[in-house]
């Protein structure tokens, strides 16, 4: 069994390496205003 540091610090540095390219992906995606995001217009009349 390994050192309980050490098992914990691989396991937060996996999230790290596997949600950042994922945050990323969220800001560009969020800054680029995908449609599926905003909310229907407003239907005029």
């Amino acid at each position: 069994m390994p050192d309980p540091f050490l098992l914990i610090v691989g396991v937060i540095a996996l999230l790290c390496v596997v949600l950042f390219p994922l945050r990323l992906w969220q800001r560009r995606r969020h800054r680029y205003g995908d449609a599926s995001d905003e909310d229907p217009p407003a239907p005029r009349g």
